[in-house]
């Protein structure tokens, strides 16, 4: 019993402080909590831009390559904490029209350009060995190659 003496407290401050240590973790996981649910769940819009290549998924067959074509800069070398604005296009376009094999260039039967706005139709229409098959807004374009 001698050893249990030290959990006797006494005094209303040493009561306060224990109390108020056990609650503030508490308080502060609840308060972490509803920070996380009030944060957007798609901070890269991905959801979005997967909507947006609806059209390409309907309309390249599944087992198809697509080449890829942006008018964002394929930075190499990005500085610290800095992901590369290119490889997010590319990877979130991967992912959006999966099962499709997505690969850099105007390479292959069909080929699908990501651009950062909707590109002026005379542009479109210059791209060498390119016809515009489908203009799906939200500077999405889906190409055939003429060279095939």
């Amino acid at each position: 019993m001698a050893a249990l003496q030290f959990l006797r407290v006494s005094s209303l401050h040493t009561r306060l402080t224990i109390a108020i240590a056990a609650v503030a973790p508490l308080w502060g996981a609840y308060s972490f909590y509803l920070a996380q649910r009030s944060a957007p769940n798609d901070i890269f819009q991905v959801e979005a831009h997967v909507a947006h290549l609806e059209g390409v998924r309907q309309m390249v067959p599944e087992n198809a390559v697509v080449g890829f074509i942006t008018d964002v800069p394929d930075q190499l070398e990005p500085g610290p904490n800095e992901f590369p604005l290119f490889l997010s296009k590319y990877c979130i376009t991967q992912y959006g029209i999966t099962p499709r094999l997505l690969k850099s260039g105007a390479t292959g039967h069909w080929v699908l350009g990501v651009f950062t706005s909707d590109p002026a139709f005379e542009t479109l229409n210059n791209l060498e060995g390119l016809q515009l098959t489908r203009f799906f807004g939200q500077g999405v374009v889906l190409f055939e190659s003429r060279k095939e």
